[in-house]
């Protein structure tokens, strides 16, 4: 995920500081990755995250007493990057009370930039240095309870003949992440698997889910 990035908000102790590595841009400190212009451009865009994980952990278990089975699917993702552009949204529209923490000329501060230039394959132009800078790339890292099933299968039959099983169901039950969007495993697909999963578009949250399952063995 290539950005610009984010040092912080710009202070006065900046202003005297020598030999400084950063440049102000309405009031935000990035990094001048080029050191060749006291502006930002596109020689300035860094990698500020990675869409691909470092380890992927599926952990099955299975639980059984008398005539009761509990059986459970955990999925875990570890060291992996999303850009949370619905986040972004909701600063530059000035729609989420944490803008309040940054310059109130936030808005202004807007300039005109494709996200093109950050390899987000998309021919969309959206605006802001601020809106493509690393502080939306978050880490979305999760541990999730997958499935659930909790099985009874009573000893007795139905006229002698017929066993019966019943399972409860339960799905996406639980999510345990720092990522801020609604769902770190989400995300929109389309013929670009490899770079969607890179970025949050406010995809539908992956749903929970419950259901009862009936078996007849004859």
């Amino acid at each position: 995920i290539y950005g610009y990035k984010y040092l912080g908000k710009w202070t006065p102790a900046d202003d005297e500081l020598p030999g400084r590595k950063y440049v102000n841009n309405r009031g935000f400190k990035y990094l001048n990755a080029d050191s060749t212009s006291k502006t930002l451009d596109e020689n300035d865009l860094v990698i500020v995250g990675n869409s691909l994980p470092k380890f992927m952990i599926n952990w099955y278990n299975s639980f059984s007493w008398k005539n009761i089975t509990v059986d459970m699917l955990w999925n875990a993702v570890y060291g992996i990057d999303k850009y949370n552009s619905t986040r972004a949204a909701t600063y530059v529209a000035g729609r989420n009370r944490e803008i309040n923490k940054f310059i109130n000329d936030t808005i202004a501060a807007i300039a005109s930039l494709s996200l093109n230039n950050l390899g987000f394959s998309t021919q969309a132009v959206y605006q802001g240095i601020f809106y493509q800078s690393s502080y939306f790339v978050e880490d979305a890292s999760f541990i999730k309870l997958k499935q659930l099933v909790v099985t009874y299968s009573p000893k007795w039959k139905i006229d002698n003949k017929i066993d019966m099983k019943f399972s409860l169901i339960m799905e996406n039950l639980l999510t345990l992440s720092h990522y801020k969007g609604y769902d770190p495993e989400t995300t929109i697909y389309t013929d670009n698997n490899f770079s969607d999963n890179a970025i949050d578009r406010g995809a539908y949250p992956v749903p929970k889910s419950v259901s009862l399952s009936v078996t007849l063995k004859y």
